[in-house]
């Protein structure tokens, strides 16, 4: 019995060393059109996410400009991964249909 459990474990940590992880990263717009204000952000949160944890101050509306699969360790407080363009030089596609959000 003891050696069955030696194997699992064993087998367990070898099929942990070759996981994989990937996240999405976003590129988010942030304007108040009433002050002329506009900031980019970039996270790992979406454009209907992203208030949930940063509040929107009101007039604030939230625009999805583009997103983006990142790969590998994201421990550790790692930055975000470039966009694909940044990358490589291409030329990315825009999210196909802007999606804004605004504070009430």
């Amino acid at each position: 019995m003891t050696r069955l459990k030696l194997t699992f474990v064993l087998l367990l940590s070898l099929i942990g060393t070759l996981a994989r992880a990937e996240y999405r990263a976003f590129e988010l717009r942030i304007a108040d059109p009433e002050k002329g204000t506009e900031r980019t952000v970039r996270s790992t949160l979406d454009h209907l996410q992203y208030p949930e944890y940063f509040p929107l101050t009101k007039g604030e509306q939230i625009q999805l400009l583009r997103s983006w699969r990142c790969w590998g360790n994201t421990g550790g407080f790692q930055p975000i991964c470039p966009a694909p363009d940044e990358r490589t030089g291409q030329e990315v596609s825009p999210a196909a249909e802007p999606r804004t959000s605004s504070a009430s």
